[in-house]
């Protein structure tokens, strides 16, 4: 979650609120699969389903390197 000095952090939305200047949680759901590359790096292979956005199935995403 990200917000500035102008935005207004809440739990949920309510009808007629700003869509810009109120912020509130994403949910998202997914699994992840990590392995350790000969001690070297981290590979790392996300897939997420987003709740709030029903257009969007699922993302797959692939990193290298440490988890944080």
């Amino acid at each position: 979650l990200t917000w500035d000095q102008s935005s207004t952090l809440k739990w949920s939305r309510q009808p007629g609120d700003n869509l810009i200047r109120v912020r509130t949680p994403l949910q998202t759901f997914g699994v992840s699969i990590r392995m350790n590359l000969l001690g070297f790096a981290i590979a790392r292979l996300d897939y997420s389903i987003p709740q709030e956005r029903r257009m969007v199935k699922g993302l797959w995403t692939f990193s290298l390197g440490p988890a944080f």
